[in-house]
């Protein structure tokens, strides 16, 4: 026979024909199954993420507004604090002008719920990429326990805010070079994905610079690992265009370097910016601290034994990774979340390597069990309104104001009532349009938290005093002038004489001393009536003929006040 002959009983290669192996019944039985619970863990992760837009403290009124304007030409938002009278022309950097523009035209378009939704929905895609590379490293079972073990430091920080942002950048960049490490992907993929994705960071949120710090953790892991020189190069490249991406802002080199001086001492203490172990000594009571730290511990001993499987050199961006997010949080309360959704991935590889070593039947178990025990946390969190796993916790008080009862705090009240965890707070804006509507005139005196909220409604009629950003106003003027004002009656009687103040609008759940002071020596204060109060805020206003007419309409007894220890 000839050589080049094919034998009558062999098909060619080139002839060969490829048959969709028909799934049996089994497997079409575990993926519907799995289908079935990733579903149901959506929409229980769905109403973890919900939260009632509390305008009166957020941030979100002062995006708005920068929005709206930014839109109208305004150009003032870039570079000035024009919303305070106090401090007009301080100089700042609005880092964040791009959430703003994104937050209005959602609002403009689908009004408070459609970006209660949006924000939910911001969430779920993030926490998808975080489960996708979890599943990835592990199986679905590791991926979903992992998840639900996260779950209530997941769903910690839900003030709609550009952090969200921050959160689904962060698991693409972890997403899309580990599938590159891994050979996945192509560096072209990478080339010109993560630079359009950093152009957008820089302009939605001040923690832009991780994006640097992870293309960084990633060329130290390819060039101290051994890896290809083909992969340590490019992760240089990749590099270097990031940074020059982060150049792409209206401020230009400032905006660049924003990350390197607004992290300073403020003159006032913000509790998002304390330490773990500063908030848990003060308020000890919440479990979410410890907590934090057993999930911290118990990643650091995942990662020893990932350590322990592998080599030292091949594991140089997990060990990277997992100490700086841990480090962040520790560091920062707003960071725990952040954390969290990182332990999710990282935790899944460092067991499922742990276990590698063992017979694929005891695999199987462990597997298993570790989704028998992720579906008990869920359906505790369902069953009972006061599990640590369960939706309920945070909309208690939502769930009254909607005129339900203590027994209506469930799982399945929320299903019936998602107006609950959409949109703003039931009669937020009640002392708005009490203002509107008497067309009050300032100067105004107001308390921190409640900035947002008055720049929202009454830029354009009465500006702020300050407002919840630290960082456009002196460290003098909250030491000497803010706090003091409100400690010491002479010096507000002092700082009063300055400004005219002819209204008091203040966010009544201040828990600072000197702001709950303020309040009692206000209410005791003759020269002041008080004119409205509800759930969230208190307004007073100066007794002079001006406004003569409103207080002699709208005074609240004094009686209906009282100190409470």
């Amino acid at each position: 026979m000839d050589k080049n002959q094919t034998p009558s009983n062999v098909v060619p290669p080139s002839s060969l024909v490829l048959r969709n192996k028909q799934p049996s019944w089994r497997e079409w039985r575990s993926v519907s199954f799995k289908a079935l619970i990733f579903g149901f863990f959506l929409v229980f992760l769905a109403l973890h993420f919900a939260d009632p837009i509390r305008l009166v403290t957020a941030d979100l009124g002062r995006h708005l507004k920068n929005g709206e304007l930014i839109l109208a030409g305004e150009h003032k938002v870039f570079t000035s604090n024009f919303y305070s009278y106090t401090y007009p022309d301080y100089p700042f950097i609005n880092h964040h002008w791009a959430t703003g523009v994104l937050f209005y035209g959602i609002y403009r378009m689908a009004g408070f719920a459609g970006l209660s939704f949006f924000y939910i929905a911001l969430l779920l895609c993030g926490f998808l990429v975080y489960f996708k590379l979890a599943k990835n490293f592990s199986s679905f079972s590791y991926a979903i326990f992992f998840s639900v073990v996260a779950l209530p430091l997941m769903s910690d920080r839900l003030e709609i805010r550009p952090e969200g942002i921050t959160t689904l950048l962060i698991g693409l960049y972890l997403y899309l070079m580990f599938m590159y490490r891994n050979g996945k992907i192509s560096f072209k993929h990478l080339a010109w994905m993560v630079p359009l994705l950093q152009i957008f960071w820089v302009n939605t949120h001040i923690l832009f610079f991780i994006g640097g710090f992870l293309v960084f953790v990633f060329w130290l892991d390819a060039w101290l690992g051994g890896r290809d020189k083909k992969i340590v190069r490019n992760f240089f490249i990749l590099g270097l265009l990031v940074a020059a991406a982060c150049f792409i802002n209206p401020a230009g080199i400032k905006g660049a370097l924003v990350p390197l001086t607004i992290f300073k001492e403020y003159g006032y203490r913000l509790a998002e910016n304390q330490t773990v172990f500063f908030m848990q000594k003060r308020f000890g009571h919440d479990p979410k601290y410890i907590y934090f730290e057993v999930l911290a511990v118990l990643s650091i001993v995942g990662l020893v034994f990932f350590c322990l499987r592998k080599k030292l050199r091949a594991s140089i961006a997990e060990i990277f990774l997992l100490l700086f997010f841990i480090i962040f949080g520790l560091k920062t309360v707003r960071s725990m979340a952040s954390f969290a959704f990182v332990f999710v991935p990282l935790m899944s590889l460092f067991c499922y390597e742990a276990v590698g070593s063992i017979s694929k039947e005891v695999q199987r178990k462990v597997g298993l069990g570790l989704l028998v025990i992720a579906l008990m946390f869920i359906g505790h969190g369902v069953i009972s309104a006061k599990s640590f796993f369960s939706p309920c916790g945070h909309l208690e008080s939502f769930v009254r104001m909607n005129g339900g009862s203590p027994k209506d705090r469930n799982f399945m009240y929320l299903m019936r009532h998602p107006e609950i965890f959409s949109g703003l707070v039931p009669g937020i804006n009640g002392s708005a349009e009490f203002f509107k509507r008497l067309n009050i005139q300032g100067p105004m005196f107001n308390n921190y938290d409640i900035g947002g909220y008055l720049i929202f409604h009454f830029f354009g009629q009465a500006k702020v005093f300050v407002d919840n950003r630290p960082e456009v106003y002196s460290v003098p003027f909250f030491k000497d002038v803010y706090v003091p004002m409100q400690e010491n009656n002479d010096v507000w009687h002092k700082i009063d004489k300055q400004y005219g103040f002819n209204v008091i609008y203040f966010y009544r759940h201040d828990l600072t001393p000197w702001g709950q002071n303020f309040m009692v020596n206000r209410v005791e204060d003759p020269e002041w009536a008080p004119v409205y109060v509800d759930l969230f805020t208190i307004i007073f206003l100066k007794r002079n003929e001006q406004n003569k007419p409103i207080i002699d309409a709208f005074e609240l007894p004094r009686s209906m006040f009282s100190v409470s220890q």
